[in-house]
């Protein structure tokens, strides 16, 4: 509950584009969670959770170069 928003913070100003923009990104780690753990055969909750950390770490390493896309 608290990565995308996190990661969203990261990457807009306004809490209305945090909102808008965590929705999205919450439905992409879910979902390459979901499939991550059905491929390598691990426990769903925790393979989130974890995807989720790494795409806020990759985030907020490369957030400069993520700034002019967004």
């Amino acid at each position: 509950i608290i990565i995308p928003g996190a990661i969203a913070r990261l990457l807009v100003l306004s809490p209305r584009n945090m909102i808008l923009t965590s929705v999205p990104v919450s439905l992409f780690i879910t979902t390459l969670g979901i499939l991550i753990s059905f491929q390598w055969d691990l426990s769903t909750g925790p393979t989130i959770a974890v995807f989720g950390a790494f795409m806020y770490g990759a985030v907020r390493i490369f957030k400069d170069k993520l700034a002019p896309i967004l």
